[in-house]
């Protein structure tokens, strides 16, 4: 199943920019495990691995579901009933994936959550580098539904899966940050920080939660880090105008946001810094309001 949940990573890679906060919104999501690319491979391979493979999964299986995931992004409610036929002629976990991927596209996000929860559980999940993805995007179904308690939940039972994958620990982080427990997204995002020292994103990330928990110098040099590993990134700057503006500085705040709003410019809703644009634009409409 590598294909599968490696689609799926893709399909979840734009979750951080809906989920409410400022800032925590980052993590880029590596390739991961997925057992539809495992679908595609010979089964002398799958043997050399030590795993089995389902009768369910084959060369047909793969192939039908990438036609539904093609349903997903084109017609959810389609590809959902597609999904349900296919689950009730044995579709398996590649069905019962691809169902829950057209509950998210339809908005249902804590449906899709429990789906995707249970599919975790399932014989025919995989290993358990496939089940932690699987509860990694049950993990983020929760946050678009707003539930960040169940979020860790889901992202705690996938890190005892894998212990340490700093993807799972960026996803956490985000968790604790939606139910406001700052202190536990640090503690995260510095083992993250630990394993990918240079990583620009991460450091945003930990500097808005250490600004949330009043560290406002140690979120100052972590800002100050990212922009020097990503000049002009629109998100540190964005955060770094958020810190100033909590020091104080409504001057060195406006200016920040300004310089994002002219760097980023006017784009589509789906442009990858489309939420760092927004946020700025809010915090130039607050310091506008306050004169």
């Amino acid at each position: 199943m590598k294909e599968m949940l490696q689609a799926a990573r893709l399909f979840f890679a734009w979750v951080g920019a809906l989920i409410a906060g400022l800032v925590l919104l980052l993590v880029v999501f590596q390739p991961a495990h997925s057992h539809a690319q495992e679908l595609a491979q010979e089964p002398a391979q799958a043997e050399a691995r030590g795993t089995s493979q389902p009768a369910a999964y084959n060369l047909d299986s793969a192939a039908r579901y990438r036609d539904c995931l093609k349903f997903v992004a084109r017609d959810p409610d389609q590809a959902f009933d597609e999904a349900i036929a296919w689950r009730g002629n044995g579709g398996g976990a590649a069905a019962r994936h691809c169902e829950a991927l057209a509950l998210v596209e339809l908005g249902l996000f804590g449906d899709a959550a429990i789906r995707l929860g249970d599919l975790a559980d399932a014989p025919d999940a995989g290993g358990p580098e496939d089940r932690a993805d699987l509860l990694a995007q049950a993990g983020n179904a929760w946050l678009l539904a707003g539930s960040g308690e169940n979020a860790v939940v889901a992202l705690d039972a996938a890190l005892t899966l894998t212990p340490g994958d700093p993807v799972l620990l960026a996803d956490r982080a985000r968790a604790h940050a939606a139910t406001g427990n700052y202190g536990a997204a640090d503690a995260d995002l510095s083992q993250v920080l630990a394993l990918v020292p240079a990583s620009a994103d991460v450091l945003v990330l930990r500097a808005a939660a250490r600004r949330h928990t009043g560290d406002h110098d140690a979120a100052a040099e972590d800002i100050s880090r990212a922009l020097s590993l990503a000049p002009e990134d629109p998100f540190a700057l964005v955060e770094r105008g958020a810190l100033r503006l909590a020091r104080g500085d409504d001057a060195g705040a406006r200016a920040d946001w300004v310089a994002v709003a002219r760097l980023v410019g006017d784009v589509d809703p789906d442009n990858p810094y489309a939420a760092a644009l927004k946020d700025a634009r809010k915090g130039l409409e607050a310091l506008d309001v306050e004169k």
